[in-house]
């Protein structure tokens, strides 16, 4: 037991905790590991004070050279963590104030890197690999019943050369669920990578020196998404235990002091005389394949909408968006994972989009901004039905406002937990009423 924080205690376990060293040619390799560690963080002197646990299985390994001392390589594999987060902890950060850190001059702050940046420049590869994450939400707070938010990662990959300026996060079958819902998300890959680039042509004056690739790619995400289900987190974000994160602080608490006005212009100065050499230039490529979202509400009306390849090209002032089969279909029954094929010479009732191709690229030059736009075997259709479950879903999830009688002038934020479809003023409605006036 460790009394980490006011009013808190923190239980740590180690299982199985052994170093090992082994001296090869090359250097020497230091690993420790432990079968299992487990940490809990309780809050003093109330029932069911469980803020945090932690419990996960790994090593840590570190390579230095021979003769220099310099470190190779440091590496962290991580076995079936498990976290869970209770929104208790929230509260807690609410009613302890946290010291604010002492201004200090631009000069002062770049000299002091921080601790991630001195550990790459120090290591030239670091690896960081985690199998089978959970990590659980649990929102007891203000709330009649709790529920619980789940993440799970089958894989996670993390490495960094800073040798070659080389960088990548991989992870596969991703999952997020409610225990309380049907709502779910799921994603087969992500993977995202950073390279650096030599330039081809000789560097123009006034442009960066260095050229760093980033590329991001998504494969397969899905996702079912009910209206009540959002709504429901939605209200329960905006409770009071998340205050302190997410409240508007007013104009008059901002810091107006001579010494931080003082500190902003000479920030503002410094960056304004920073060399453009110093800065990378950064090429963006992303990739998007096989999307799929459906909208649903509680009489199973579905609306899906999916996009079997979207592409994002960003360069300097350049950005290039490019799509292909992007398609808006409304269902009527419990569609598992729908997939339309786009036929050009026939249409499918039900589809209010369907676009084969499309590109759109925007063009800044000299002061000049130009954006085209290219489409290719579009199918557009109205259909009142799919429009009205559209605007039903986002006007049932926004806040509405609610005056009070006796008091007028003050008006709160609400929103609707159950499932509003059919409460809300749609298109339907409104011409019904039209037609029974008449």
């Amino acid at each position: 037991m460790y009394d980490a924080l006011p009013g808190c205690l923190l239980h740590i376990t180690f299982d199985n905790l052994c170093l090992e060293t082994y001296l090869e040619r090359e250097g020497l390799q230091l690993e420790l590991k432990c079968k299992l560690i487990q940490s809990k963080l309780f809050l003093r002197k109330k029932i069911d004070a469980l803020l945090l646990d932690v419990s996960l299985a790994g090593s840590a390994s570190v390579d230095v050279s021979e003769g220099s001392g310099k470190l190779k390589k440091f590496s962290v594999n991580l076995g079936n963590p498990r976290i869970i987060v209770y929104d208790g902890i929230f509260d807690y950060i609410n009613s302890h104030t946290v010291r604010k850190v002492k201004n200090e001059s631009p000069s002062e702050s770049n000299n002091k890197d921080p601790a991630l940046i001195r550990l790459l420049r120090r290591t030239p590869n670091i690896n960081f690999d985690i199998d089978k994450l959970s990590i659980q939400f649990i929102a007891s707070l203000n709330v009649p019943q709790p529920r619980r938010l789940s993440l799970h990662l089958q894989t996670m990959k993390t490495t960094v050369d800073t040798s070659s300026q080389t960088a990548s996060l991989q992870f596969t079958d991703c999952k997020i669920t409610d225990n309380s819902a049907d709502s779910n998300f799921h994603c087969l890959q992500f993977l995202a990578t950073v390279v650096s680039q030599v330039p081809v042509v000789p560097v123009l004056p006034g442009l960066p020196s260095s050229v760093f690739q980033a590329s991001v790619h998504i494969f397969t995400p899905f996702i079912v998404l009910y209206q009540h289900d959002l709504s429901w987190w939605i209200n329960y974000g905006r409770g009071s235990q998340f205050s302190k994160f997410f409240g508007r602080k007013s104009s008059f608490e901002d810091d107006f002091s001579y010494q931080n006005i003082v500190l902003e212009k000479a920030a503002t100065d410094e960056l304004n005389n920073i060399d453009t050499n110093i800065v990378p230039r950064i090429i963006i490529d992303s990739e998007l394949t096989d999307f799929q979202c459906q909208l649903r509400n509680s009489n199973s009306k579905t609306v899906v909408f999916g996009i079997d390849l979207a592409t994002l090209h960003h360069e300097m002032e350049e950005i290039e968006f490019g799509v292909e089969s992007l398609w808006c279909h409304h269902s009527d029954g419990g569609v598992i994972n729908e997939r339309l094929t786009l036929d050009p010479a026939k249409h499918a009732w039900g589809t209010t989009v369907a676009i084969g191709a499309g590109l759109a690229k925007f063009i800044k030059y000299r002061g000049n901004r130009q954006l085209c736009i290219q489409l290719d075997e579009c199918q557009f259709e109205w259909e009142e039905e799919v429009i009205t479950l559209i605007v039903d879903f986002v006007q049932s999830i926004r806040s509405q406002k609610v005056e009070s009688p006796e008091e007028s002038n003050i008006v709160e934020s609400t929103l609707v937990n159950s499932d509003s479809w059919e409460s809300v003023d749609t298109l339907s409605s409104r011409s019904q009423r039209i037609f029974n006036d008449d």
